[in-house]
């Protein structure tokens, strides 16, 4: 199935927006793996820091020990005391930093022992002149600092491989994101100049489409005016022949007739009849051509007085013929009143007129509702038609009829068609033959706001 270009328009765009998506979960997913590299970044300088201060407070209660020894001075031995207890803090930091890493945590595991050992025989020292015991000197404490010095050195060469490692992936994250978003960002750029351009082109196509339809719109108004005035000119010229037709061969009966043997006589009479059949054929034309000229004036209608004052008005055509007439739930609508009015004549005098031969003869006008909208009818118990002839129902000049059995012009139901459809609304038939007619229509003004 070939895409139209508001289709192919409408999946690029979809398409642009589902990458820029993509793209944008993407760049959140890596921004939050980047910050939670510089945390850990920010926690190896952190371990880092604090084992730096760690060895530099080991090597001051080192050297002011050694200091108190020497001189007995009453400082030296409170800042020996003081180096001791931070160090002390800076290991239980350290310890709580690193629990999440085994090897730091077993290499602490070696640390602890020589740094209480160390702190213990620092703050044992005596100055040298008070001190008994040998062991406790300044030259004791400088194996176990060594010890842990080369402990924390280890540990500080594998934390800075692992902040290398963590901002090496970082860096190559960061690369990848770039990559991803410049190439995302473009596709989803091409995407979418790709959909404007289509939907430009769709626009302009349109654009030039309308103005050929709007020029062979106007070309077709003025041609139908034309047409309309022709038919009204030609049909209104040929009403004086006519009429000069009918008038000589009435005046040749009433003169000549004796004189005129029967056949004369009874062609007079077919001139005289089908003068005046083409005089009502002129009068239809000139009607259904006044159609589209005739302003639709819209008032508040009341289909049921309309349905029973026209069948009243149909008197002539009943022809002292017992009819009964069913005027069924017809709610008011909103239309031209002249022109409804007009639909009903023609619906009722073809009633009447196909249910000639019916006894007993019975005429029904009422409604339903469809979806919403009311739909009229006018049904019959007349001849019916033949369904498979439907089409040319309400084609002018079109009879589903001989015209020696019913007469008319077949414009009616044409002009009941064009009524309609200026409403806004649609006729529709139902039927079969010897079994009635039904016709039904809709009006788009239905609804009664009174």
């Amino acid at each position: 199935m070939k895409l139209s270009i508001i289709q192919r328009s409408a999946i690029g765009l979809c398409v642009a927006l589902l990458l820029a998506l993509l793209v944008a979960v993407w760049l959140h997913h890596t921004i939050q793996l980047s910050m939670e590299s510089e945390q850990w970044v920010d926690h190896s300088n952190e371990v880092l820091s604090v084992m730096s201060n760690m060895g530099a407070r080991l090597n001051e209660a080192v050297s002011t020990s050694r200091d108190y020894v020497a001189t007995g001075s009453e400082v030296d031995r409170k800042s020996a005391e003081h180096s001791c207890d931070e160090a002390e803090a800076f290991l239980r930091q350290l310890h709580e930093l690193v629990v999440d890493n085994p090897r730091h945590q077993k290499r602490l595991a070696e640390v602890d022992p020589l740094v209480k050992r160390l702190i213990g025989a620092a703050k044992a020292m005596e100055p040298a002149s008070t001190h008994t015991l040998p062991e406790v000197s300044g030259d004791t404490l400088t194996p176990i600092r060594d010890a842990i010095r080369r402990q924390l050195r280890d540990m500080h060469n594998e934390e800075e491989t692992l902040m290398r490692d963590r901002l090496e992936e970082q860096r190559e994250a960061t690369r990848t994101t770039m990559a991803f978003a410049l190439s995302g960002s473009g596709l989803t750029l091409f995407l979418l100049s790709g959909s404007g351009y289509l939907l430009i082109r769709e626009v302009r196509e349109r654009t030039r489409t309308e103005r050929i339809l709007m020029d062979k719109s106007q070309l077709l108004v003025a041609a139908n005016k034309e047409l309309e005035a022709f038919s009204y000119s030609v049909s209104h010229d040929l009403r004086a022949p006519l009429r000069s037709m009918s008038g000589f061969a009435k005046i040749l009966e009433e003169d000549f007739g004796p004189r005129l043997e029967n056949g004369g006589v009874r062609y007079l009479g077919l001139i005289q009849k089908n003068a005046e059949k083409m005089g009502t054929l002129i009068d239809d034309l000139l009607a259904f051509s006044r159609l589209n000229r005739q302003p639709l004036t819209r008032s508040l209608v009341s289909p049921a007085a309309l349905v029973r004052e026209i069948f009243d008005s149909l008197e002539a055509e009943r022809n002292g013929r017992v009819i009964e007439l069913i005027v069924g739930d017809l709610p008011p609508c909103q239309a031209d009143y002249s022109l409804l009015r007009q639909v009903f004549v023609n619906l009722l005098s073809n009633a009447v007129k196909f249910t000639r031969n019916r006894t007993p003869t019975r005429i029904e006008v009422g409604s339903r509702s469809d979806q919403g909208k009311t739909v009229y009818f006018v049904r019959d118990n007349g001849v019916g038609f033949d369904m498979l002839y439907v089409d040319k129902l309400f084609n002018v000049f079109q009879r589903l009829h001989r015209a020696e059995d019913y007469e008319g012009t077949g414009v009616g139901l044409a002009i009941v068609q064009r009524i309609v459809a200026r409403h806004g609304g649609r006729i529709w038939a139902d039927s079969a033959l010897d079994r009635g007619a039904t016709f039904y229509f809709t009006l788009s003004g239905e609804a009664s706001s009174g």
